[in-house]
């Protein structure tokens, strides 16, 4: 899971290297310097929460709780050099 996030580090770095880039929220995280270089991240996460609860005569037992994340993805598009070269990524775990 590092790896992932150094990778995604990495992609940041160029763009963010500009001054007179934007960044703003619109469905996503949007970094664009003018309109050569857009970069968009975005991802949804589904997550479970489960509480099992004991009886009260019920001494062997005890609550538990659980908490996992189901599915998750991460997306990253946008344009490099040119508004009509394009790139999308997707990653699902």
């Amino acid at each position: 899971m590092n790896t992932r996030m150094a990778g995604i580090a990495l992609l940041l770095l160029p763009v963010s290297a500009h001054a007179e880039g934007e960044v703003r929220y619109d469905k996503g995280f949007v970094i664009q310097d003018g309109e050569a270089y857009k970069l968009k991240l975005g991802g949804r996460v589904q997550t479970r929460y489960q509480l099992t609860m004991a009886d009260q005569g019920d001494a062997d037992r005890e609550n538990s709780q659980h908490f996992a994340i189901q599915r998750a993805r991460i997306k990253a598009s946008g344009t490099v050099l040119d508004p009509d070269l394009s790139f999308a990524f997707q990653a699902d775990f």
